[in-house]
């Protein structure tokens, strides 16, 4: 009896070995989603992350992109998994750089990957963001060294800058209590000339903590930046995240969706001879304000872009 249970006991990792998904399989499904993820799912992401290193080693490019596709779809599937997955996930991205064989598609798979990774969190329901008990310590420790790794990326200039904004991406869907720390760098960031394109991520980040109370940086950069196009997309990324303002009551004047000073720095950068792009940014935010006057000023703004610039 014991030499036929340590016979099983033997022959189980073989069993299991056996009973994955060969990567062949993958390439069988490649056209179907649903089976994709399954599979995907039944390898799990550290396997995934191997074969993924093992088809670049080897130059193929179309197994390498078709498992990144099965990672986004498991990720997508499985948020729980996701955060566990995502520190591997970037340390073999940037090993596999450093090789110097990622081609062109391969490259843009993993900003993709990235971002499904990035949505996936943003759909998982962390306990304590907000409301109900705290996060655990744990938790908070983790996705900190999570959120720190996603701005090293972000700020990383040999990185590709679509990695680098899907970093950004997928800072901004974790838990915002965990990387409100890191709103100065975020700040920093936005205002580097050398790093123009990463500018309105990092201020959609900013106003994630903007609008939950966590970070006054947002704000006071619309505030205060002599530069009005950054002043401009800071805005608009803060008014397409607030929520429209009261309805107005017969007895209580309209309330304003933006405070005082803040309205106030909006409608002067709207009625600014800025290029048409920078004003366009205020249209959710006059949106927001909501008087006859800031409809007025907003259709001023959108008839001025269409006409043909000499």
């Amino acid at each position: 009896m014991i030499g036929v249970l340590l016979g099983l006991l033997w022959l189980g990792p073989l069993a299991v070995d056996v009973a994955l998904p060969r990567p062949s399989e993958l390439t069988a499904v490649a056209a179907d989603p649903v089976e994709l993820e399954r599979l995907s799912a039944r390898l799990g992401g550290s396997r995934l992350l191997q074969l993924w290193s093992d088809s670049v080693a080897r130059g193929q490019s179309r197994p390498a992109t078709l498992i990144l596709r099965g990672l986004g779809l498991m990720a997508a599937q499985h948020p729980e998994r996701t955060c566990q997955i995502m520190p591997l996930f970037l340390e073999t991205a940037v090993r596999l750089q450093a090789t110097r064989k990622l081609d062109e598609a391969t490259t843009r798979g993993i900003a993709d990957t990235l971002s499904r990774m990035g949505d996936s969190i943003g759909q998982a329901h962390f306990a304590g963001e907000f409301f109900g008990p705290p996060l655990s310590a744990d938790l908070v420790i983790e996705l900190a060294e999570l959120s720190r790794r996603l701005l090293g990326w972000a700020y990383d200039a040999n990185l590709p800058v679509a990695w680098r904004e899907a970093a950004l991406g997928a800072l901004s869907n974790l838990p915002a209590t965990v990387w409100a720390p890191l709103a100065p760098k975020l700040a920093s960031l936005a205002q580097a000339p050398d790093a123009a394109v990463l500018q309105r991520p990092s201020l959609a980040a900013l106003a994630v903590l903007a609008v939950h109370d966590l970070s006054p940086l947002l704000p006071e950069l619309v505030l205060h930046s002599d530069d009005p196009s950054l002043a401009s997309n800071g805005a608009g990324e803060l008014c397409l995240l607030l929520p429209p303002p009261p309805r107005r009551t017969p007895t209580a004047p309209m309330p304003s969706a933006l405070p005082p000073p803040l309205a106030s720095r909006v409608r002067a950068l709207a009625a600014l001879d800025s290029p048409p792009p920078a004003r366009q940014r205020l249209g959710e935010c006059l949106r927001l304000l909501g008087t006859p006057q800031d409809r007025t000023l907003w259709q001023a703004i959108q008839t001025a872009a269409k006409r043909p610039r000499h």
